[in-house]
């Protein structure tokens, strides 16, 4: 059983831990803002971070469009070492500006120019023109080149 001098010094005791554990996390909060503050002021400085350089410009996206039209199998890797420049700038370059993705190992553009669509429309007309003259053997005759 305590005595009742026992049980003061025990609820005493408690309250000054309490106290000591209040301080610290006011002293670990204090240190924390004066850090983040340090931090601000250094990186608000005007000769911390340089001018922003990018890599993407008229001439290295020129670059990368004749490198891909000339091997449409190269990488993204190999595009980024060869013109120098890091991968996600080669990634932003090849999909945001060349509007290119690849498919089946090769890149190539998301939209069809002008000529290609007309090309596909004429191609698709002829195919029907032939279906509707002959529509019975139309389909027993595999086509293997144009035939136009």
């Amino acid at each position: 059983m305590r005595t009742r001098r026992q049980e003061e010094q025990r609820k005493e005791n408690k309250w000054k831990r309490k106290m000591e554990e209040k301080k610290q996390r006011e002293e670990s909060k204090r240190r924390e803002e004066e850090e983040m503050q340090f931090l601000l002021t250094w990186i608000s400085r005007p000769d911390h971070f340089p001018l922003e350089v990018s890599a993407i410009d008229e001439e290295t996206i020129r670059q990368v469009e004749a490198a891909i039209l000339e091997d449409r199998r190269i990488t993204v890797r190999q595009l980024a070492q060869d013109v120098d420049i890091n991968v996600r700038s080669m990634d932003k370059i090849i999909h945001d500006h060349l509007h290119m993705r690849k498919l089946s190992a090769r890149w190539v553009p998301r939209l069809l120019t002008p000529f290609q669509k007309q090309e596909r429309v004429q191609c698709s007309q002829a195919l029907l023109t032939m279906y509707q003259k002959n529509q019975e053997e139309f389909f027993d005759r595999p086509i293997m080149q144009d035939e136009t």
